[in-house]
């Protein structure tokens, strides 16, 4: 089980942070670059994640598109400089980061050395391959996910229940529903485990639950 978790640091991150060293598990956290950068509460968070071994800190664009996809990825120059920058960022600051460990800002994307895959969602009038393969050459490895833990886009709380979630997740990997046999690859976002959400709890319960199951968890980084 690769548990990752996306647009960091939020509020929501250090919860997600505290749960994972509770429970002694390894997840991958994507950060952005201007969220980062926002103030030195997030900072301090981002810090706090790469000092943690159960974490591996990965990318997720600089600036997440701005919010205007269609138009972020509208231009190859444009999509590589950005997660070039934020990459950056990570050399800075975290002295083991060797791995240009990648997810792309709203997209479903694969390019690994043995997944290469576009946004189903994406229709073929609106082309991208060209970026994800640039992104790729430049020495990217691309990750989307298995399956989402839907949330509500108004306040961002997650839909099912973590007992609900841990019996699709476990429905799927029998059925072989997974881009890699004996492997499930997790996305959630931070936002959704604030404390207004009671978001310790959430995430405790649903880590638990896929315990419960036999799963094992592990950073990104021995996907392949």
């Amino acid at each position: 089980m690769y548990l990752t978790f996306d647009d960091g640091p939020l509020l929501g991150s250090e919860n997600i942070i505290s749960v994972l060293q509770e429970e002694g598990v390894e997840a991958t956290m994507f950060m952005v670059g201007k969220h980062i950068n926002h103030n030195k509460y997030r900072k301090r968070t981002f810090n706090r994640a790469l000092q943690e071994p159960l974490i591996q800190v990965a990318n997720h664009t600089y600036t997440h598109a701005n919010g205007r996809y269609r138009y972020f990825y509208s231009d190859t120059n444009r999509v590589v400089s950005d997660v070039q920058k934020m990459d950056d960022i990570l050399f800075k600051y975290d002295p083991e980061y060797q791995v240009s460990c990648c997810r792309l800002a709203g997209r479903n994307v694969w390019r690994t050395p043995t997944i290469y895959r576009n946004d189903p969602g994406i229709p073929k009038k609106y082309h991208e391959s060209e970026k994800y393969d640039a992104l790729s050459d430049a020495g990217f490895q691309i990750y989307g996910w298995d399956y989402q833990w839907s949330y509500n886009p108004k306040n961002g709380e997650v839909y099912k229940s973590p007992e609900t979630l841990a019996q699709i997740i476990e429905s799927m990997y029998k059925r072989g529903k997974t881009k890699t046999k004996g492997k499930f690859v997790l996305l959630m976002h931070d936002f959704s485990f604030r404390d207004r959400f009671d978001g310790k709890e959430t995430l405790r319960s649903l880590i638990q639950e896929l315990k419960f199951f036999g799963w094992r968890f592990e950073r990104l980084s021995t996907y392949l």
